[in-house]
């Protein structure tokens, strides 16, 4: 697709292998015939570093028109690079701020997300604690869960919760497991408020839940398994006080519903425990 321009003489090339601009790289080569013999051992290519493109003596594809535009790709391959390392930096940055000011209305810090760390044991009942976390800040203006951080503020990560999973173990798997969670429970409609992020920090995997406000009130569906646990949090609506979440009564569910979402339609009341 490129227009041919002046192929480069073996003195030319020479000269270019010799004194590479920076967006190019080079190594050295062997070349067979057809038979798979060497025609000529160690001679110098010029490899580029940004599509491995490779350019030869006397080849009809080196041009200077073909040598700009891979230079532009390199130097676009360097503002990417660039633009990720910022962005990685800037997600390292706000996840300090979020531990140094502590929880608050708009954050969580939550040891593990099933491995109850105290004791050193699977206890899948944290799972429905965590959602509650998260029906709170949907149901209040939205807010950030860091999972693998202690309420004093100390790091010991997520990499239980990924080893106590069966077969694999793996960030994937961790992912997949919260997302299932957050659908079955709450309903695929409020995924799209949750951007579950997994970063390193200080040497360790932590879960980052960055929580949009829901425009609807939100309440968790009928829960059949975890047990004796389930029934807490079976037909309930959360929502974050200060740096708590609390279950609502029905008449507060009934004043959340018109004052905070007086448009986004009406929530059965019949299923929501009383106390």
């Amino acid at each position: 697709d490129y227009s041919e321009g002046k192929e480069l003489t073996n003195k030319e090339f020479k000269e270019l292998a010799n004194n590479p601009p920076s967006w190019m790289k080079v190594e050295e080569s062997s070349f067979i015939n057809s038979s798979g013999k060497p025609i000529e051992a160690k001679k110098k290519i010029i490899k580029n570093k940004a599509d491995n493109l490779y350019i030869f003596p006397t080849s009809k594809i080196k041009n200077k028109e073909l040598l700009e535009k891979q230079k532009k790709n390199y130097e676009l391959l360097e503002k990417v690079k660039n633009y990720e390392q910022l962005e990685k930096e800037n997600q390292d940055q706000k996840i300090n701020n979020l531990i140094e000011n502590g929880e608050n209305e708009e954050v969580e810090f939550k040891a593990s997300l099933r491995w109850d760390t105290k004791l050193n044991v699977l206890n899948k009942s944290l799972e429905l604690v965590l959602i509650s976390e998260i029906v709170g800040m949907l149901n209040y203006r939205g807010g950030n869960i860091l999972i693998g951080i202690n309420d004093d503020k100390t790091v010991n990560g997520i990499e239980s919760d990924i080893n106590s999973f069966n077969l694999t173990k793996d960030e994937e798997r961790f992912q997949n497991h919260l997302s299932e969670i957050i659908i079955n429970i709450l309903g695929v409609e409020y995924k799209q408020y949750i951007k579950i992020n997994l970063v390193n920090y200080k040497g360790f995997k932590v879960c980052h839940l960055d929580i949009d406000a829901s425009p609807k009130i939100c309440k968790t569906k009928p829960i059949k398994k975890y047990g004796e646990e389930a029934e807490k949090y079976s037909n309930q609506v959360f929502v974050r006080s200060g740096a708590q979440t609390r279950a609502l009564s029905p008449a507060d569910t009934v004043e959340l519903q018109s004052t905070k979402f007086p448009f986004s339609g009406t929530i059965s009341l019949t299923s929501i425990d009383l106390y």
